[in-house]
């Protein structure tokens, strides 16, 4: 039995991590964007990042307006946030 726990423990880190690294590369692919002329919408592994990401996020942008939190600021602060949570759940996930 505690064996299929460390496993599911392990397939849980491995995704939240996966999901980590997609919204690091999707910050870094939009901060390129924004800075050259380089295209990162039409890249296939920027609309990647952007789907799996949008899973995650789009809970946290639902709260935020409901509740009108960071209504006009500048910055995506549902992003931020939902990064915060994942970076949370990674630190509270037991490994055995």
């Amino acid at each position: 039995m505690e064996a299929v726990f460390y496993i599911f423990a392990k397939v849980v880190s491995l995704m939240l991590s996966a999901i980590s690294l997609s919204m690091l590369v999707r910050v870094i692919l939009e901060l390129v964007s924004r800075m050259t002329s380089y295209d990162a919408e039409g890249s296939k592994v920027f609309a990647f990042c952007y789907t799996l990401t949008e899973l995650v996020v789009t809970p946290f942008r639902y709260l935020c307006h409901r509740f009108n939190w960071f209504q006009g600021t500048p910055i995506d602060a549902p992003f931020f946030i939902a990064y915060i949570f994942i970076a949370l759940l990674q630190s509270f996930l037991p490994i055995i």
